[in-house]
């Protein structure tokens, strides 16, 4: 293979050890770079780099962007051209210690949490070259990626200093309302969170917030 992966057992502060338990039991031969792709970008298959063993003739003209976050998923994008066997493995073979103070941990807003948008754009960009279902995925991840940062700039108060980001965000779910609410892989909530900033960006800041009380009422 020119990939081997295995699954990954969590170790966090508390020393408990977490298990992922993956979607198969057996492992699984990729030879086509389509359902690759497909599986890792719908979340089947674990897209970090740390629990893969790669062949080192992969990386004779690639390296890693300089971004902070989905890093990886590019990574597969970029390398996937080239592979012709890769193989995933359900055994949990790799331990991860998640640090109290590392990027996944960090409890607070970072600007690194646009480098995921870069990364989502660059696969809405590129994906539907390859098929139309990894188009339909490329769209659906990017406009999750939109929600997800207005969830943040709501959780952490930010908003007002992220105006005029958040403005672009509205003007491009407004321009690309009929492709969103067509596109088969996005949720209806999801749809109905773009809904809401499309159409008022203090509406949804203060429907999310009073949904985020809401959740963390006992």
């Amino acid at each position: 293979a020119d990939v081997a992966a295995c699954d990954n057992k969590m170790l966090i502060q508390s020393g408990e050890i977490v298990t992922r338990n993956l979607d198969f039991h057996n492992p699984q031969i990729y030879e086509k770079r389509e359902p690759l792709l497909f599986d890792l970008y719908t979340g089947l298959l674990p897209c970090e780099v740390w629990n893969k063993l790669f062949k080192r003739e992969l990386f004779s003209r690639l390296r890693f962007h300089n971004l902070k976050m989905s890093e990886d998923l590019l990574l597969w994008l970029e390398l996937s051209p080239q592979l012709k066997k890769v193989v995933f493995l359900p055994q949990s073979k790799y331990y991860y210690v998640l640090r109290p103070k590392s990027l996944t941990s960090k409890q607070d807003f970072n600007e690194n949490a646009f480098d995921d948008l870069v990364v989502m754009k660059k696969l809405q960009t590129v994906l539907p070259q390859i098929s139309t279902r990894l188009g339909n995925i490329g769209e659906a991840r990017y406009y999750i990626s939109v929600v997800h940062i207005m969830q943040k700039f709501t959780l952490f108060g930010v908003g007002r200093k992220y105006h005029d980001r958040a403005e672009a965000f509205q003007a491009e779910i407004r321009e690309n309302w009929r492709s969103i609410s067509t596109c088969t892989t996005l949720k209806a909530m999801m749809k109905l969170s773009l809904f809401l900033i499309g159409i008022n960006l203090n509406i949804y800041y203060y429907i999310y917030g009073v949904y985020l009380k809401f959740k963390s009422e006992p």
